[in-house]
């Protein structure tokens, strides 16, 4: 059974979770020496040891003519700390006939560590972000978290300029979309949407 552990570190958003290789011994309260991004490493606290990631291909509707194929950009958030936001959230998208993937290459936006000063770990993560989505096609690239969104379209640009991720960069800083723009600007959902199920919330 795969394991992950929530460790607190010293960084802008404090709880990250990691996966905990075979072997290794950890419980809560010990202290850990956490590699972020390909050369910063930090001290934190084990806060908590589980195996939440959710089987995203378990949760995942089968849609036979979806109107559109999406990915979503899931951050920190979605994938560890709140996987009920990321199951609700392609339930909502089945329930419009949008057929939703999820990457599981992608990673921490970067904004934390951009903030802290971490430049140098900021760009290696958007890197890695860039190649998660690189290679396969969407229509849109969805985040539920708006601070997300605003870092890949202003910052990346500037991060990757020069480097040869910049092109590939563009690709995803055009597709990346807010959840509420991407609801209501690209799909025309109303709010009238939402009363007429006769389901009791």
């Amino acid at each position: 059974m795969e394991r992950y552990a929530d460790i607190v570190l010293p960084l802008f958003q404090p709880l990250y979770t990691f996966a905990v290789p075979d072997g290794v011994g950890l419980g809560e309260g010990d202290a850990v020496a956490v590699q972020f991004g390909a050369k910063a490493v930090y001290t934190g606290i084990v806060w908590r040891l589980h195996d939440r990631r959710p089987d995203f291909r378990r949760i995942k509707p089968v849609l036979r003519e979806p109107r559109m194929r999406i990915a979503l950009f899931s951050g920190c958030a979605q994938d560890f700390i709140f996987p009920d936001q990321l199951e609700t959230f392609v339930k909502l998208m089945a329930a419009f006939n949008v057929e939703v993937d999820f990457p599981l290459e992608q990673t921490c936006c970067g904004l934390p560590l951009d903030v802290m000063g971490q430049r140098a770990t900021a760009i290696e993560v958007a890197q890695q972000n860039v190649d998660a989505f690189a290679h396969k096609k969407y229509d849109a690239i969805v985040t539920l978290c708006a601070s997300c969104a605003s870092h890949i379209r202003n910052v990346y640009p500037e991060i990757l300029e020069g480097s040869p991720y910049r092109h590939q960069a563009e690709t995803l800083v055009q597709s990346v979309q807010p959840f509420s723009a991407f609801l209501h600007d690209t799909l025309g959902v109303t709010a009238e949407d939402f009363n007429q199920s006769g389901e009791k919330v």
